[in-house]
């Protein structure tokens, strides 16, 4: 079985990163409780571009490599990996594939992964929906709630994972929201 796995917000907490870096340069004070919204353009008055830019900072950066991992994913992934195949299907461009990888590798060291990537703020390609039918992944963990809608209504059951800009989301059979990975575990009846 197959199970596909976004990166940001789902293995590493990206955001808490980015927002050091952008509370830094532009001066701000915006918490993580706070981003209500994953476009942080939307929330502030810092153009897409700029946010873009930072963002490409991080992902590009040793910044990445201090970045924390998302409570329980290391345990959780470790058990799934025993029953799945892991897929990570990420939103980031193919322009960070290199440190994107690298640092999976840093982290999952314990079994054997295959990393895609697909459509988000940086380019048009195949939506993670199409992705995952594509590499026939039936399972998907994310936390975009717009990624989440796509992939179930690609016919995948997926887990989208609460945070601060996924509060509100538009419900589908095949989408359960879950607090945390120990939740998803128990979801996919691994015993833990």
């Amino acid at each position: 079985m197959k199970i596909g796995v976004d990166v940001d917000e789902v293995v590493v907490e990206f955001f808490r990163k980015y927002l050091e870096l952008f509370n830094q340069r532009f001066k701000k004070k915006m918490t993580f409780e706070e981003m209500v919204n994953y476009r942080i353009w939307d929330l502030t008055d810092i153009s897409k571009e700029e946010s873009l830019i930072l963002a490409h900072e991080v992902h590009n950066s040793e910044h990445l490599g201090n970045v924390d991992l998302v409570e329980g994913v290391e345990e959780a992934l470790n058990k799934i990996s025993k029953k799945y195949q892991i897929y990570f299907i990420t939103s980031r461009s193919e322009k960070f594939k290199k440190t994107t990888a690298q640092t999976l590798k840093n982290i999952f060291k314990d079994f054997n992964f295959s990393l895609h990537f697909s459509e988000g703020v940086w380019e048009k390609s195949k939506t993670k929906g199409e992705v995952c039918q594509e590499l026939g992944v039936k399972t998907m963990v994310e936390d975009n709630a717009d990624y989440a809608l796509d992939c179930a209504k690609n016919g995948v059951r997926t887990f989208l994972l609460a945070k601060p800009w996924n509060q509100e989301y538009e419900a589908h059979k095949n989408i359960t929201k879950v607090k945390n990975w120990e939740e998803i575990v128990t979801h996919l009846g691994i015993k833990t």
